[in-house]
């Protein structure tokens, strides 16, 4: 988490950048001030800054890295790089996606493509130039801002509503686990609970058997979904394993006492 910001929890005014981080201490710096503290101590005294993105922005985790690439209020485009994988992603929770987690997967704000010194400025005036205008570019690309609007017959509300869209996790996943999932999340929104959880059971079962595999952003990113109903989260959690089969079919009996 080399380079990320952090807020003390008392005071939103003072916000302090980490400049070493190893297994058991911290060490932060807040203008010519570095201070240390045991990690756990460190957790408890400070919260991440919400750091808004920037076209440009590099962030390093434990298994790939993210390059941002447009930034509006709806929503951040990145491009997620993992060895030689590569593929276009987009998340209307950049803060509690990435931001307020870079201490659970060891990350590292890398830094900005487009930012220099003044010295790089001054030796290299046509470079400098150059990557001042092609930063333009990336910064227009977010300039038009991505609206569901109400009443939207292509991505109802019911799929919008907990926080993280359904498709920010299905666009991840294979068809079976896909569905699954899709009724997990609209499960008593849409229609009848146990009908949709039914669904879901089904196409869970067809996944398991093809050996279909959750990722681990779409783990992260179910972690972050807002839901009242605990059975409903702790089957996301479970999505993709046989345990989800004996939970769902559990859960429905129960339903249909």
């Amino acid at each position: 988490m080399i380079n990320t910001k952090w807020q003390p929890k008392r005071d939103d005014s003072v916000t302090v950048t980490v400049v070493h981080d190893d297994d058991d201490k911290v060490t932060v710096a807040y203008g010519q001030t570095k201070a240390h503290y045991d990690k756990q101590r460190f957790f408890e005294l400070f919260k991440p800054a919400d750091n808004k993105p920037k076209a440009g922005d590099i962030w390093r985790f434990e298994d790939g890295e993210v390059f941002v690439f447009a930034v509006n209020d709806e929503c951040v485009d990145y491009l997620w790089c993992e060895g030689d994988k590569v593929r276009l992603d987009s998340t209307r929770n950049w803060h509690a996606e990435y931001v307020s987690n870079v201490f659970e997967h060891n990350a590292e704000y890398v830094g900005n493509v487009f930012e220099h010194d003044d010295e790089f400025k001054q030796t290299h005036p046509d470079w400098y130039a150059e990557t001042k205008a092609k930063e333009q570019e990336f910064i227009k690309l977010g300039e038009k801002p991505r609206k569901n609007p109400k009443g939207d017959p292509i991505n109802p509300s019911y799929y919008q509503d907990g926080g993280i869209e359904c498709i920010e996790i299905t666009e991840h996943l294979s068809f079976c686990l896909g569905n699954c999932f899709k009724y997990l999340y609209r499960a008593g929104k849409k229609g009848d609970m146990v009908e949709d959880l039914k669904k879901a059971a089904w196409y869970a079962e067809r996944a398991y058997l093809n050996g279909d595999e959750v990722p681990e952003i779409v783990k992260r990113r179910t972690q972050k979904i807002m839901t009242q109903n605990e059975n409903i989260k702790q089957l996301m959690s479970k999505l993709g394993k046989y345990e989800f089969l004996v939970v769902i079919d559990n859960y429905i009996k129960e339903l249909e006492k």
